[in-house]
């Protein structure tokens, strides 16, 4: 009787394990099906390209005659202007990674309003497409940095970019100089009625200083005005262009591999259901 029992249960441990191995080639079967005619179905879709460039903190030549009116103020004011190219370069990474100044350029940019155009939709309408191409523009806060936009045609990227990159900066330069004008008034007011009040000693620093109020006067009408010329960034690489295809398939793959691990799943399912049913 014992011998009987065991010689039921051998059978039904093989087929134990032809079920799983069974399932398992389906599971492994649908899921490269799947990966492979997502890979494939990618080569279908439009073409995108990546616009790239390299960007770093600006040196003390492109800073134009920012640099001397900056470090005047500074002089001025007791302090140290060590940090000032810095400073000037994250306050063109706040523009560069300002929605509403990404916004305002695409807005106004010929090749947008074009595409716009030929799709008979409104500027506003498209707008999307090209913000999400630019959503690794923003660079990290760091001493050098790459932006990137990603768009399906390879010369309006590469133009995009650039142009983006220039409007940024100009932006950037608009704020720091409007900036540094309000300080500058402000100050040279204070040293004026200083100067004509014969103040004395103040507070400069940690310290009480003596000021020579006239001089410190003639010092700031000596100062040339300030000029365009402040760049606040210094290119490292010029925009390059690439295929972003790749990504693309892999992304594509990745979807079909999922769908087809589902259907695997849905498979085996099933059939467990239909052999208990039997």
């Amino acid at each position: 009787m014992e011998l009987e029992l065991e010689t039921k249960k051998q059978p039904t441990r093989f087929n134990r394990l032809g079920l799983f191995s069974q399932s398992l080639f389906i599971f492994i079967l649908l899921t490269l099906i799947g990966s492979a005619i997502g890979w494939k179905s990618s080569e279908f879709q439009s073409e995108q390209w990546q616009a790239e460039v390299k960007l770093e903190e600006p040196v003390v030549q492109d800073l134009g005659n920012y640099y001397a009116l900056a470090t005047t103020y500074d002089f001025l004011q007791g302090k140290s202007e060590r940090h000032l190219t810095n400073n000037v370069y994250q306050e063109f990474l706040l523009n560069l990674s300002s929605q509403d100044v990404l916004t305002a350029f695409l807005a106004q940019h010929e090749i947008v309003k074009k595409y716009a155009s030929d799709h008979k939709q409104l500027v506003e309408a498209v707008l999307p497409h090209f913000i999400e191409g630019f959503a690794s523009v923003l660079p990290k806060y760091n001493d050098s940095s790459n932006a990137t936009f990603t768009w399906q045609n390879a010369e309006q990227a590469k133009v995009l970019l650039n142009d983006y990159i220039q409007f940024a900066g100009v932006k950037a330069r608009e704020s720091l100089n409007g900036e540094l004008i309000t300080k500058w008034k402000v100050l040279f007011q204070q040293v004026k009625f200083s100067a004509e009040n014969q103040l004395g000693a103040v507070l400069q620093g940690d310290q009480i200083a003596q000021q020579d109020w006239n001089g410190k006067l003639s010092l700031m009408r000596a100062v040339q005005p300030l000029d365009d010329k402040l760049v606040p960034y210094r290119i490292t690489q010029s925009v390059t262009v690439k295929k972003a295809q790749a990504q693309n398939q892999i992304y594509w793959g990745l979807c079909g591999g999922v769908i087809g691990l589902l259907l695997a799943l849905l498979f085996i399912g099933f059939s467990r259901v239909g052999r208990q049913s039997a």
